[in-house]
């Protein structure tokens, strides 16, 4: 492919170092040549920082410090080095190391490497991609060629074909999922189906790009600025969907470009929401709030209204120390929701 466009690439750590190093040796070999990665750790507690920096100051060629100003966030320090392309010959990469002050979620990680970003004149692209991914070695050529070949579409967001880590040929989702804005429910497409290659012709319809994989048009990511940094964890996808197709962008996956994802390591439990206290927490404060921010009345009594099956899942499962948490949920007023942090309510 001639003409690289300039691909930025979010990655943001917490607590754990050893998928993000996993992830930069993937994309190092990657059979494209013109991207810089931006690694944002979220005021990790454990060695995360001092681990990735080790790793960098092994395989630089050069380290700077640069300037840690910040107009949003406090940040510990700045860190550029460029390191060699493992696969392409005479390549270097840039690496930025970003230490933040504080943890503001997967929205306000991505938010600080979308501060830096903004700085540059090079933009063509913004990935965000989860730190506990592995690419393959063809995932960035193939969704800049489907970008490339759907110009017309005027594509915001585009998704990749999403296979379980530890279960490689089976697929997590391709591209993304439904969404049901009346109960607040997501269904990703080809959730645990063997990949035999069903999807690489067959377009499905998508609501959302999984928030795993998300290669972004800069034009858009100029439209929208940055995350909303209320939805600390969940529901970052359907806000982003909701702007694109909001102000006249399409959502898109290329089947070709093919990532494998651990699926929860980054927050040190299953994606699937009911796990912990802290993901029902999480999950439904943003359902309630996205709901609030985009819809009306109806929409806002069915989204509360659907705590009440969620709760009876959990007294099925056995998990009652979630109902009190979750009853406060369904019933507290937005303004209040808005300002409430898991450790406030889970006791």
């Amino acid at each position: 492919m001639k003409n690289y466009p300039k691909i930025y690439i979010s990655l943001v750590n917490y607590n754990s170092w050893k998928e993000t190093i996993e992830c930069i040796k993937s994309l190092l070999s990657n059979n494209y040549s013109s991207f810089e990665i931006i690694i944002v750790d979220n005021k990790s507690i454990n060695e995360s920082v001092a681990q990735i920096d080790n790793w960098l100051s092994k395989n630089k060629i050069e380290c700077s410090i640069l300037d840690n100003s910040s107009k949003r966030n406090s940040l510990d320090f700045i860190k550029s080095c460029t390191v060699k392309h493992t696969l392409l010959e005479d390549v270097t990469i840039n690496i930025v190391l970003i230490a933040s002050g504080i943890n503001t979620g997967f929205a306000g990680g991505n938010n600080i490497a979308l501060e830096y970003i903004h700085t540059k004149k090079d933009v063509d692209f913004v990935w965000l991609l989860n730190n506990d991914t592995v690419v393959d070695s063809d995932s960035l050529f193939y969704q800049v060629k489907f970008y490339r070949e759907n110009a017309d579409q005027r594509i915001g967001i585009l998704g990749s074909k999403i296979r379980y880590y530890h279960a490689p040929d089976t697929i997590q989702c391709i591209g993304g999922s439904s969404y049901n804005r009346w109960i607040g429910y997501s269904k990703q497409i080809g959730n645990n189906q063997i990949d035999t290659g069903q999807y690489d012709r067959k377009i499905e319809k998508l609501d959302l790009i999984i928030g795993a994989s998300m290669l972004m048009k800069w034009d858009f990511v100029k439209r929208m600025s940055y995350l909303d940094e209320r939805f600390f964890l969940y529901f970052e996808e359907q806000d982003l969907a909701k702007i694109a197709l909001d102000n006249g962008y399409s959502i898109a996956y290329s089947a070709k470009s093919v990532i494998y994802h651990k699926e929860g390591k980054t927050i040190g439990a299953s994606n699937l929401q009911g796990k912990t206290l802290f993901s029902d927490f999480y999950y439904t404060r943003s359902k309630i709030l996205f709901t609030y921010k985009y819809y009306s009345f109806l929409n806002r009594f069915t989204i509360r209204a659907s705590v009440l099956f969620t709760i009876a899942k959990r007294i099925i499962s056995g998990k009652v120390s979630h109902i009190p948490l979750l009853v406060r949920l369904m019933t507290m007023p937005v303004e209040q929701l808005k300002n409430k942090s898991h450790t406030e309510l889970i006791k």
